[in-house]
């Protein structure tokens, strides 16, 4: 089952029945069509790759608004919820058919460059951060602020002599 996982922790599942299939349908998405012309299928996944598509489609599939799953979502959970849905939708189909087959190729490749872009992410930070030497750079830091330019130390008061 296809399922992405929120900031806050939560899964999403997305099982794509004929009743959200009705309803994406309503906002002007046929699956049926997106399954027999290629070109349909493309735009369709050239749309959701803008953020706010895929959430008005993830939303249509969910019960719920957009805003509220754009608000526990970050870069992470974007890719996540893409993914999550390609899998919906490639589920949805007869496992016999031929475009399923194509479909999940098309899905398994998206995951392997993910993982290498992931990985190639990681590698290059990695590599950042030695060169810069951190340990360096955050010990030789001034402390003192919280970012705003205004002292953290405590204020001293004045002595009073009595």
């Amino acid at each position: 089952m296809a399922s992405y996982k929120d900031m806050g922790g939560k899964v999403h599942e997305l099982v794509i029945r004929i009743s959200e299939r009705n309803k994406l349908k309503a906002h002007g998405i046929d699956l049926a069509e997106l399954w027999v012309y290629p070109e349909k299928l493309e735009a369709f996944l050239t749309s959701v790759m803008n953020g706010e598509r895929l959430w008005e489609v993830l939303a249509v599939l969910e019960g719920v608004s957009a805003d509220d799953l754009m608000n526990v979502a970050n870069g992470d959970t974007e890719e996540q919820a893409g993914l999550a849905l390609l899998e919906a939708i490639t589920d949805f189909f007869p496992q016999s058919h031929p475009r399923t087959k194509g479909m999940s190729t098309l899905l398994d490749r998206v995951r392997k460059a993910d993982q290498i872009h992931r990985q190639a992410v990681g590698e290059l930070m990695t590599g950042l951060a030695t060169s810069l030497d951190l340990s360096t750079v955050f010990s030789s830091a001034d402390l003192s602020t919280n970012g705003s330019g205004e002292s953290q130390a405590p204020s001293e008061s004045p002595v009073s002599s009595t």
